[in-house]
């Protein structure tokens, strides 16, 4: 999912406060964080054949971004909620606001939060009215959203989140990329203060 762009068909969830118990149950979370979560996502809302789900839609389901309302991963700070997301293939979720955990844990997991004002949202949810589906770019390194009609709308990414999505690194991964200063630190500390290290 690293790359300075993500393009692809948004799937509209014009829904205000889902929070990450809708988004994944705690019964459906696997016991293994490298399982597969993408199956339960939105699993309250899906599986009704008189009003299907909109990513059951077959002209969603094969969208990887999604428009939704305000405050969207609020609730909890399960990270399987944004696991659920990625591993369904959503690359980017458009909002004009979210949780603010939730949205943290979307940049480690390389989906990209995309704040826009709620004019916005509105553009371009009439925009998918009007021609069913549409595509969109998300350009990471200009920190725009790029429409079909060639309009755009900048959102605030900081320099930090903007390399991690756009190089598929995580936090973890710029601690790990200091890891011989770190331990070099360690050593001399371990001279100067012993007894810190004495139950090691």
């Amino acid at each position: 999912m690293a790359g300075s762009t993500r393009t692809g068909v948004v799937a509209p969830l014009l829904i205000d406060n889902v929070n990450t118990d809708l988004i994944i149950r705690s019964r459906d979370i696997p016991p293994r964080a490298g399982d597969d979560c993408g199956q339960h996502l939105f699993a309250c809302w899906r599986g009704r054949s008189d009003a299907p789900f909109v990513l059951d839609r077959p002209e969603f389901r094969a969208a990887s971004l999604l428009l939704t309302g305000a405050n969207f991963g609020c609730g909890s700070s399960r990270e399987a909620a944004v696991w659920a997301l990625r591993d369904a293939g959503i690359e980017a979720i458009i909002a004009p606001s979210f949780g603010s955990i939730f949205a943290a844990n979307c940049v480690q997991n390389q989906i990209v939060p995309v704040v826009v004002p709620s004019s916005w949202i509105g553009d371009i949810a009439a925009m998918i009215t009007a021609r069913t589906t549409i595509a969109l770019t998300i350009d990471i390194a200009r920190s725009t959203v790029v429409l079909p009609d060639g309009r755009s709308v900048r959102f605030e990414l900081t320099t930090v989140q903007r390399m991690l999505l756009s190089t598929g690194r995580t936090a973890i991964d710029l601690i790990r990329a200091h890891s011989s200063a770190i331990a070099d630190f360690q050593s001399r500390d371990q001279h100067r203060r012993p007894w810190i290290y004495q139950d090691r």
